[in-house]
This record gives C-alpha cells, structure tokens and sequence, in this order.
C-alpha cells in the first residue's frame, strides 16, 4: 500500500512517504485518479490489532464530525472498512507548527495568535454545539496552512463516560 505508484482502494494513486514517525498511522503523499495534479495525504492505521483499528476509526469519526470547522483540519474521504482503514485529507504545505518552533521563540507577539488560536481549537473540540460532547480531547498536531492559519489534526480522545457513541 506504501509504495510509491500504488493505487489504494481504487482512488488514490501513493506519490510517496509523507511521514512514518506516528505511533498509530503512516501519512502517505497521493493524488486522485480523477485530479492526477492534486497533492492531498492518506493516514492509514499501521497496526493489525482490533483494539487500534478501533480507536483510529473512532478518531476518524471525531475528526469527521468537525468537518466544516475552520479549527479542525477536514477529512476529505475515509474508508474505516478498509483494509487497513484511511482517512484523507488537505496537504499543508507549511507542516505542523514544531517547523515553526524557532520563529516563535523570537516574535511573541505571533507565539500568541498561536496559543490563542490553539485555545479556540480545543474549545471547539471540546464544546462545538455548545454541549460537551467529549471530556479529554485535544489536537495532537497543528498543521500549517498559511502565516498564522492553521488546523488541528490527529484528534486525540478520550471519552465521558455515557458519551456519545463515534
């Protein structure tokens, strides 16, 4: 599935490794059969457990349910029946905000639209209707989409107990 020209499930050609350093998934670089120029990342589960196939497909269905927020990076496609379940999604090209850890030690005025658009993010996730649909949830990863314009992605979860079922 990993390797670069191959064709998963019938819709995305691999154009290579985007990163293998997640302890759950591996981010593949693909494009669409239909839109061969498009550049957009696959995560599949890397694990043949059921137990972590169940947790990334309640992940998934966490990050789904946000679609639309401009706080949660969108899931474009997902296919959690497949094996191994995936899930795509925009490519940032800037990368996660540790790229940008050097830059905001020297402008704290940036640090803090940051920080400040890190809060917002969490509180969506926490309350986006404005009832708490989860008790522990927060961004694992910050992508970058522009200067100061950035998503959460990597939903890590915990839930309440009698919470809603994802």
């Amino acid at each position: 599935m990993s390797s670069a020209g191959s064709v998963v499930d019938g819709k995305y050609k691999v154009t290579g490794l985007c990163s293998s350093a997640g302890g759950m998934g591996t981010v593949l670089f693909v494009s669409p059969l239909a839109l061969p120029d498009t550049r957009l990342v696959l995560k599949y589960c890397n694990h043949t457990d059921d137990d972590t196939k169940n947790r990334f497909r309640r992940e998934v269905r966490v990050m789904q349910s946000f679609n639309g927020s401009p706080y949660v990076a969108p899931v474009l496609d997902a296919n959690l029946e497949h094996s191994p379940p995936y899930f795509v999604m925009p490519f940032f090209e800037h990368g996660d905000l540790m790229n940008q850890a050097a830059h905001l030690r020297q402008d704290l005025a940036v640090a803090e639209q940051y920080l400040n658009r890190t809060i917002d993010c969490i509180e969506q996730l926490h309350s986006p209707d404005g009832h708490p649909k989860l008790l522990h949830c927060w961004p694992v990863k910050l992508l970058q989409a522009g200067r100061g314009d950035y998503a959460g992605s990597e939903v890590m979860i915990r839930r309440a107990a009698a919470s809603l079922s994802l």
